[in-house]
């Protein structure tokens, strides 16, 4: 199955809506179609468009640079200084905005392609995959040696590897590229690529430092390793990802109160803390398909994403009460942790909030969900209200 994130229930119960186009199913097919068709000129990408802009001096690479690291006014020449949560934006975001607009647009691709019945989507789809992983003289290598490099400091270090959150949607939507036999090489090709990607994660010394981070990091790398695990049928790293949420995740970063204080400690609390949170809950459903139940995972003393739900949903209900940094100002919309706590863990108020917290949003909004849009995914209340899908 190459199913990662959802299951096949779910998969065809959603490309009925999407055909029957009933009620407000209506407006979703007419704007996944729209999207579709946009998504059907964009790109293609290559990391080797840039030149040999990695420190290696390999032109497939993948490089970035750090985001909250600045030029030191003291020092301008010497090594760049950090200011947490202050993003500064011109630095090279070559790779790093290219992998982004493959990302969402590899997902709008196949969905629609999938939903909508329509190849010429998914064939666009893999020939975005071929270019960026597996086409020898455009592929990426496998390994994020380089991201998040630091002037003065390093050519590169743990913490880029969050960028894998973009090659998750990309698993996320092979699923249903693996409906079709057309494009069972380009799948055969991309279990290969995160294979390979699998042990540099679980046995590099960035990957291992990731996974030591203690803070939102340490929670994506294990749903990275869950995740590549899952598609690529390794029973013992996706062992390895749940052992590490409930060895080091739960009783390391939770707090009694269910607050996450590594989170809290940032300028972006309220943000990072909702990150670290559908991170957690990502995890926790690649576990559940899998037979494992995560999410009702606790320590002795009651920690587990259950208490972290309910401590930030007061908050996510009246961002005003927040009483941790956030910098920016910024007000939460609705969020995949949420959505899917509503269900798991049998808390509807989860999907009260989150839609309090959407508004008049369209359908599929266009800013960056982990997954894609939320409607497409369990646990949204448009889906629940025909039918509940687990």
């Amino acid at each position: 199955m190459s199913f990662v994130f959802i299951d096949r229930k779910h998969a065809e119960q959603l490309k009925h809506r999407v055909t029957a186009a009933e009620g407000i199913w209506g407006d979703v097919r007419g704007q996944l179609q729209r999207k579709a068709d946009q998504a059907l000129l964009a790109g293609p990408w290559s990391v080797t468009c840039y030149g040999a802009a990695a420190p290696s001096g390999d032109p497939h690479d993948y490089t970035s640079e750090a985001p909250y690291w600045w030029p030191d006014p003291v020092n301008p020449e010497g090594p760049y200084i950090r200011k947490d949560g202050v993003t500064r934006h011109h630095r090279f975001m070559g790779h790093r905005q290219a992998i982004d607009d493959l990302s969402n647009t590899v997902f709008i691709l196949c969905i629609a392609g999938y939903c909508l019945d329509n190849k010429r989507y998914l064939s666009r789809a893999a020939e975005l995959l071929r270019m960026w992983f597996l086409d020898p003289a455009t592929r990426m290598n496998p390994h994020i040696e380089y991201g998040e490099a630091i002037k003065g400091i390093c050519s590169g270090r743990a913490a880029g590897v969050i960028v894998l959150r973009q090659v998750d949607r990309i698993v996320h939507a092979m699923g249903f590229l693996g409906e079709y036999a057309e494009w069972q090489s380009e799948l055969d090709g991309m279990r290969q690529w995160l294979s390979q990607m699998l042990d540099w994660l679980t046995t590099s010394e960035i990957g291992i430092a990731e996974s030591k981070a203690g803070n939102n990091h340490a929670v994506w790398w294990a749903t990275h390793v869950a995740a590549y695990a899952a598609f690529t049928g390794n029973d013992e790293k996706l062992r390895l990802a749940a052992d590490h949420y409930k060895s080091a995740i739960i009783p390391e970063q939770v707090a009694p109160d269910g607050s996450l204080p590594k989170e809290l400690e940032r300028t972006r609390s309220f943000h990072y803390t909702l990150f670290n949170l559908d991170a957690m809950a990502l995890l926790c459903e690649v576990a559940h398909y899998r037979g494992e139940n995560l999410w009702m995972y606790a320590t002795e003393d009651g920690r587990g994403i259950r208490q972290a739900i309910r401590f930030v949903l007061p908050y996510l209900d009246n961002p005003y009460l927040w009483q941790w940094p956030q910098i920016d100002g910024e007000i939460p919309n609705e969020h995949l942790c949420m959505q899917l706590a509503a269900i798991r863990l049998n808390m509807p108020e989860c999907n009260a909030v989150n839609v309090k917290r959407r508004g008049q949003s369209k359908l599929i909004m266009d800013c960056e969900e982990v997954l894609g849009p939320l409607i497409f995914l369990p646990g949204n209340p448009i889906l629940r209200s025909t039918a509940d899908i687990k």
